[in-house]
């Protein structure tokens, strides 16, 4: 059996290889709508788990940033440090406590949770959302 030294070519690396068919994605039966104040709502049910997730996605463009670019990065991350009625440690003590998740971006926010505990999350969600203080200890 002979080996190949490393530093030989493989012609199979030459090429990549084609791309396989587009899968099909289906989400099932789905409902949107728009709220007053503009906000589109798509809620997509899945009752194979006892779990419910909330998507926030802010539709913004970021070259409107233009010599600011990041600051909505940075103002994403500074929302969970802090809000008028919790501290980050109070904030992640919550998150903790329910077993739930959140990640906030400069782009949106996404939690989920057991669906018992839906109504305390949904508290800490809109609280971080609404109520923000942007510590400066924090920055």
């Amino acid at each position: 059996m002979s080996v190949r030294p490393l530093h030989q070519k493989q012609d199979f690396r030459k090429y990549p290889p084609a791309a396989g068919p587009m899968p099909s994605i289906d989400l099932g039966q789905f409902e949107t709508f728009t709220l007053k104040n503009g906000l589109r709502i798509i809620i997509v049910q899945n009752k194979k788990l006892p779990k419910v997730a909330f998507q926030l996605v802010v539709d913004h463009n970021p070259a409107h940033e233009a010599e600011r670019a990041g600051l909505s990065m940075v103002m994403g991350e500074m929302l969970t440090r802090g809000t008028k009625n919790k501290s980050k440690v109070e904030i992640d003590e919550f998150i903790d406590f329910y077993g739930a998740n959140l990640h906030v971006t400069g782009t949106g926010m996404y939690g989920s949770v057991l669906k018992k505990y839906q109504k305390e999350f949904i508290s800490i969600f809109t609280e971080i959302l609404f109520q923000p203080s942007f510590p400066p200890d924090e920055f």
